[in-house]
């Protein structure tokens, strides 16, 4: 069956069983010599396809009537070639089948192994410790006096002995993204400020707004409802009041924190605002400043290599 009119034309599709359609699509028949699978095949190849285009009326409603359908030539092998030609097809979409079906298993594996990376380093099983690192108590009593060191919370018992759990509060600031909000939504890419949201769109456009552009970078922005979070490194404006824009005391190494953050996420209530309520209570183990930075380093060459394998693969 194939399409013999409209933006779909050539369209064509195999039916073992008796059925109807309309007068747009002609019915092939091929006689008892001739295998219906070699001709549907031939049907879709990108000699008949071109064939078709090429026969077709030039106008808005692309048409190829009977008359012309019929004379447009296919090369036809023998019976027993057909036949060969017919299974080889076959195995050849059963490994590409295959193929697809193993790229999205190994996407699966990588987003899996990128979240047992970050498992590993927030345990403090990553990269090795320096006993000559300044404890991180140490490093939270000098950033925050009153941060509230957490000796007894079961997630997190066997940490090394010179790492310290904390809340997310008593190692960040947030401000409201208000001043920062966009007022013209129409974004083109000649212009170069971006307008973000946290959510998975991240850069919805560019304005040309030169007011109310935050630049005291990097910030990590996140969104309120959906706890989603990006670590951001550039200057921007945001598209709604739906965030806070996230920043850290001291030394604390930021893209340790967006880590964390990226891998712990909280699902609610429609519309509640999770950030000051909810997630900044949330208590994170925190390594000492060097091996923040090791961390970081690490998970970035890890990915690194992950990601290579997915565009080999892509490829």
């Amino acid at each position: 069956m194939i399409t013999c009119i409209g933006a779909t034309i050539g369209k064509a599709g195999l039916i073992r069983r008796e059925g109807a359609c309309n007068q747009q699509i002609n019915a092939i028949i091929p006689f008892a010599q001739i295998a219906p699978e070699y001709i549907y095949f031939s049907c879709i190849s990108g000699y008949f396809q071109s064939a078709i285009r090429k026969n077709a009326s030039a106008t808005t409603l692309p048409i190829l009537n009977k008359n012309n359908f019929s004379g447009l030539l296919l090369p036809l092998p023998p019976a027993n070639e057909q036949r060969r030609i017919i299974k080889q097809i076959y195995r050849l979409i059963g490994e590409l089948i295959d193929i697809e079906t193993s790229e999205e298993k190994l996407a699966t594996f990588i987003n899996i192994t990128k979240s047992k990376i970050l498992d590993l380093a927030m345990q403090g099983k990553l990269v090795p410790q320096d006993p000559s690192d300044e404890p991180a108590t140490a490093m939270l009593r000098r950033i925050n006096p009153k941060a509230k060191i957490i000796t007894d919370n079961p997630q997190y018992q066997q940490l090394p002995k010179n790492w310290v759990v904390t809340t997310l509060e008593d190692i960040t600031d947030f401000e409201q993204p208000q001043p920062f909000i966009v007022k013209d939504t129409n974004y083109s890419d000649r212009y170069s400020t971006p307008v973000l949201t946290a959510g998975k769109s991240f850069i919805l456009g560019y304005t040309n707004e030169q007011d109310g552009i935050y630049s005291s970078v990097p910030v990590i922005i996140f969104d309120d409802f959906t706890t989603d979070s990006h670590l951001v490194d550039f200057p921007f404006k945001v598209k709604s009041s739906a965030m806070k824009i996230i920043s850290v005391k001291g030394n604390v190494d930021i893209q340790y924190i967006a880590m964390f953050m990226s891998r712990t996420r909280l699902i609610g209530e429609t519309h509640k605002r999770y950030w000051i309520s909810e997630y900044s209570k949330i208590t994170i183990p925190i390594p000492p400043i060097k091996e923040q930075k090791r961390i970081v380093a690490c998970v970035r060459n890890l990915y690194q290599e992950l990601d290579k394998i997915a565009e080999i693969i892509a490829d």
